[in-house]
């Protein structure tokens, strides 16, 4: 039980030292920029973002990232262990 809490703590705190440079210094961009062409797009995709419920993000990120890796790994996380390959058997 004390490693799941101690690897969330740890997940948070990488992604809260990730994400608040990124996002303060994007504000800070777009406060002293705000005129430009990519301002649009980062204020209109933020906008967006916002609106989307997490579950349908966390469903996204899903299919684009766990399930194409699926062939690639089996269940133990060993590379290629996934993959049947019978070249080696004879008949």
């Amino acid at each position: 039980m004390a490693n799941a809490i101690l690897g969330s703590a740890k997940l948070l705190l990488l992604a809260t030292a990730v994400g608040v440079p990124i996002g303060f210094l994007g504000g800070v961009y777009l406060a002293e920029f705000g005129g430009s062409r990519f301002s649009f797009v980062v204020r209109y995709t933020t906008d967006l973002l916002n609106g989307v419920p997490s579950i349908v993000m966390g469903i996204f990120a899903y299919a684009l990232i766990v399930v194409p890796q699926r062939a690639l790994f089996d269940a133990g996380g060993r590379p290629g262990a996934g993959r049947h390959d019978d070249s080696h058997r004879h008949p």
